[in-house]
């Protein structure tokens, strides 16, 4: 075990951190160690050449995300939510998308969506493909900030990817108490306003889709 210790992200809105550990009594040293003489310790390497298969490096993807600006907040934090998934293998991989909504946010009836409207997506990709991952979020019950403050280690959307059944990467989307809209995380890029016709559409389709279940209703696909 290592740590605690201090650390101040360099970025704001996606928090990257790379870590490696190593021993003294570890015979196997990490990609990234001087006395293993690899090209890969000497100059810069991509992380996705690092890390699959090495024990000694980690790297954790963090978004925070509005937890303090209620059902309007959150829903901006993930207008434009994405991220990468690329293919570690040596061959074509089925990848599965599994989202994990906390409790906080289920009893709420909130959803997650990764490319789709359902909480598991799967899809092909070739040998050092690259596919873009749009998550959104199917709002539910709206929620105040003291109320999450309550929730002992806090609140964490996590989407998981995993090629051929093994986990490889994925997303942490860390509700944060102190964020009321979403940041601008890229340059020249306006924070999302909390009046977004977009933000307005999603609560409103929410709202039906909650009154067609509770009246029994379920709209079917082709004739009856």
């Amino acid at each position: 075990m290592v740590g605690p210790f201090r650390w101040r992200p360099r970025s704001v809105g996606h928090e990257c951190m790379f870590m490696e550990v190593t021993t003294t009594d570890d015979r196997d040293l990490s990609n990234i160690d001087a006395r293993t003489f690899f090209p890969c310790a000497a100059g810069p390497t991509p992380d996705w050449r690092l890390l699959p298969f090495d024990n000694n490096l980690a790297q954790r993807n963090v978004a925070p995300v509005p937890g303090g600006g209620a059902k309007r907040g959150l829903l901006s934090g993930f207008r434009h939510r994405r991220f990468w998934v690329y293919n570690p293998a040596d061959k074509q991989v089925r990848v599965e998308l599994r989202a994990e909504l906390p409790p906080f946010l289920a009893e709420r009836d909130w959803r997650v969506r990764p490319n789709s409207k359902e909480r598991i997506a799967t899809f092909s990709l070739a040998l050092s493909a690259l596919k873009e991952v749009k998550v959104g979020l199917h709002p539910g019950e709206t929620f105040s900030r003291e109320e999450l403050m309550q929730v002992e280690g806090g609140v964490a959307i996590r989407v998981l990817a995993y090629a051929d059944g093994m986990l490889f990467g994925g997303m942490t989307y860390q509700l944060d108490p102190d964020l009321e809209r979403a940041p601008s995380e890229n340059k020249d890029e306006e924070p999302v306003d909390l009046n977004d016709p977009a933000i307005d559409a999603e609560i409103n389709d929410a709202e039906l889709l909650k009154e067609e279940e509770e009246g029994g209703f379920m709209a079917q696909n082709g004739p009856a």
